[in-house]
Order: structure tokens, then C-alpha cells, then sequence
């Protein structure tokens, strides 16, 4: 069938849009692929992250018990403040030194800590010890705050009975 204005066929046409339409299907299919392989490599990589953050997690918490250890000079599975003042004073750019540098902590606030740290029978296990100063490394998060907060409100109450 010919056009009669300029002799071009319709079928032509129809031709070039059918092929226009399919080259602009299979652009969107392919973009699609692609998309859904991006997802899937971001969910691996979160998957990954997790694992190392708790692979790392675990490695600290190895490392602050086998410091413990070094500093529990009588060997009975528990650390007083006096011990851990003593290797610091002795051992002044020892393992625990450098790690409470690296926690920005001065020997002042070191005291301070085991009180924090303590739970109130004057010295602290491994346990204690380890996710003490675990939880001392890493940024502030709300819920911590609130947590001493809500402590602080509950001491409070009990004080005013």
C-alpha cells in the first residue's frame, strides 16, 4: 500500500516502529537484569558485613580476655583496681596502656571506669572486663544513653521512698 503523499509504504512504518518498540523493550529487560543483579550483590555485601562486624566483634572480646589474663597477676579469674592501676603504672606503654589511648581514656578516667564497670563486688571477671571495655569502644548510641538515664530516674525514685 503506498502513501500517496510521498510514496512511502505504511507497512514500512509499521516496520520501523514495531522494531523502535522492541529495541525499547528489551533496553527496559536488560536494565532489569541489571538491576536485579545490583540488589542481589548489595544483599550479599550486607550479609558479608555483618559477618566481619561479628568476626571482628568476636576477635576483640578474645583479645580483652587474653589482656585480662596479663593483668590478673594471682592468676584467681579475677582483676582489682589495685592490679589494673599496677600495670598501668608498671607497664606505662603496655597493651592496656595503648588500649585506653586508643579509647581516649586518661589514667584518671580509668578509675572511673571501674567503678562503672564493677558491679559492686570490687573486682571484675573476664566477663565484665571484656564487655566493659568493648562497650567503651565504638560511637555512643541513644538507646545507651536513655538505658543511663532511665537508671538514674529508677535510683532516684528508690532514694526518694
Amino acid at each position: 500500500v503506498l502513501d500517496t503523499s510521498g510514496g512511502i509504504l505504511i507497512g514500512e512504518v509499521l516496520l520501523w516502529c514495531y522494531v523502535g518498540l522492541g529495541v525499547l523493550l528489551l533496553n527496559n529487560l536488560v536494565l532489569a537484569l541489571i538491576q536485579e543483579e545490583v540488589d542481589n550483590a548489595s544483599k550479599a555485601d550486607e550479609a558479608t558485613q555483618a559477618v566481619r562486624a561479628e568476626q571482628k566483634k568476636v576477635q576483640m572480646v578474645a583479645e580483652l580476655v587474653d589482656l585480662f589474663e596479663d593483668i590478673d597477676d594471682d592468676g584467681s579469674g579475677q582483676v582489682t583496681l589495685e592490679e589494673l592501676m599496677s600495670e598501668l603504672k608498671q607497664n606505662p606503654k603496655g597493651r592496656l596502656a595503648h588500649k585506653f589511648t586508643l579509647l581516649d581514656l586518661s589514667p584518671t578516667d580509668v578509675e572511673m571506669l571501674w567503678y562503672v564497670l564493677d558491679d559492686g563486688d570490687g573486682s571484675l571477671d573476664a566477663q565484665e572486663f571484656a564487655q566493659g571495655i568493648r562497650k567503651c569502644s565504638g560511637p555512643t548510641r541513644a538507646v545507651d544513653a536513655l538505658a543511663a538515664l532511665k537508671l538514674c530516674t529508677k535510683l532516684l525514685r528508690q532514694l526518694g521512698k
